[in-house]
């Protein structure tokens, strides 16, 4: 195998690895482990107010794409170096994937979102952020649905 097509499928691998780890399933509502079986309280409300947000998940995950862009930019790098350069060509192309790494990293760490005002058939007024994989207008009718503890609420449809 010759450099240049070593350097292509290094190229090629590491690009889908750095696509697929960031890569979602459908967007079904996901609850982490520790929620199963959790009681929640769940009411009925009317949305009475919707403004579009930004969701900023970039504390979450950590600097997964920046380890991973700097370890294939410098594997490429290393590979693609001239003998007597790898070292050199292992950290700027290390330095490269750092940086593509954190672009990349924070482009999929937003999401897009709506902040939603809610009238609960009881009187409480809440306030509930979520992505926008089912959005709502002002008058819908939801199930307001309101984990123990510090979880976080969630608004699905009212079909009643």
């Amino acid at each position: 195998m010759h450099r240049e097509e070593i350097v292509r499928v290094l190229s090629m691998s590491s690009l889908a690895l750095l696509l697929t780890s960031c890569a979602t399933g459908p967007s079904l509502p996901v609850y982490k482990s520790n929620a199963v079986g959790m009681a929640q309280t769940t009411l009925r409300g009317v949305i009475t107010g919707a403004r579009e947000v930004v969701i900023d998940n970039s504390s979450k995950g950590g600097n997964t794409g920046r380890v991973a862009g700097s370890v294939a930019g410098a594997t490429i790098g290393a590979v693609a170096a001239n003998e007597g350069h790898k070292l050199l060509g292992a950290g700027v192309g290390g330095a490269v994937g750092l940086l593509a790494g954190h672009l990349v990293g924070n482009a999929v760490s937003k999401k897009h979102g709506f902040e939603y005002q809610v009238m609960a058939d009881n009187g409480q007024r809440l306030t509930i952020v979520q992505p926008a994989n089912v959005v709502f207008y002002v008058g819908d009718r939801v199930y307001i649905s309101l984990p123990c503890g510090n979880a976080p609420g969630r608004l699905t449809p009212c079909n009643e």
